[in-house]
């Protein structure tokens, strides 16, 4: 059985619907590379994908962006998640606020992908795409 069968994971995700798909097949597919092939075999995720006004690119709507995130977190039992992440890289500039309200990690994926990038990856430059903000 895959040792991370018993986890649970929180996609934090809506703001760029994509992402949090892709973010929810990329569990699956790292828990079958590392051997869960029955449905018990794989973690529990709990997918929310929350429906926040653009915050991004309408600068204005980001605090009532935020109190809308939070409160949907405060619906979940936050004593079952081992950890979460929210999928959209934009969407961290609120990773610090989230992290102060909930009783869970949240992994950061910039600090992830550097901790990758400077590990693996044998360059001498990096760019990084990403929205303005």
């Amino acid at each position: 059985m895959y040792k991370s069968a018993n986890k649970h994971f929180l996609i934090i995700g809506g703001m760029g619907p994509q992402a949090s798909i892709l973010a929810h097949k990329m569990i699956i597919d790292r828990a079958s590379f590392l051997g869960a092939q029955n449905n018990h075999d794989y973690p529990r995720i709990t997918h929310v994908s929350i429906n926040v006004a653009d915050f991004i690119s309408d600068s204005s709507h980001k605090e009532k962006a935020k109190r809308y995130i939070i409160k949907c977190l405060k619906e979940i039992d936050h004593a079952t998640i081992d950890q979460a992440v929210i999928a959209c890289n934009t969407a961290h500039i609120l990773l610090d606020d989230l992290r102060n309200v909930c009783g869970f990690e949240i992994l950061s994926l910039i600090d992830a992908t550097k901790e990758h990038v400077a590990k693996n990856i044998h360059a001498t430059k990096l760019g990084v795409l990403s929205t303005a903000s």
